[in-house]
């Protein structure tokens, strides 16, 4: 009997196992990743040569942060206001 060769006879040994199927799934998960790096290739600045390469939301989602942000300054700035402008009235 050669090098890896089974032998049913031997003792302790487990019978072959058929991993095709695993093969298969693995490469079906490899080509869904590869899919999936396309697509975020896609949504990159790279048609921008002098920018650095990042992703398109990043930028949109800095922008709503920092608009969220304006709109609660401004509503912190009127509501300290009309509580001055109040308590102004009030003392007259």
């Amino acid at each position: 009997m050669g090098a890896g060769e089974y032998s049913p006879n031997t003792p302790g040994l487990k019978t072959p196992i058929d991993l095709t199927a695993t093969q298969k799934a693995l490469e079906k998960i490899v080509s869904l990743l590869e899919q999936a790096g396309k697509k975020n290739e896609k949504r990159t600045c790279k048609w921008l040569k002098w920018l650095p390469d990042f992703d398109f939301l990043t930028p949109v989602k800095w922008l709503a942060l920092l608009l969220i942000a304006a709109a609660v300054g401004l509503a912190v700035w009127y509501g300290v206001a009309m509580t001055i402008s109040n308590i102004r009235s009030l003392s007259l």
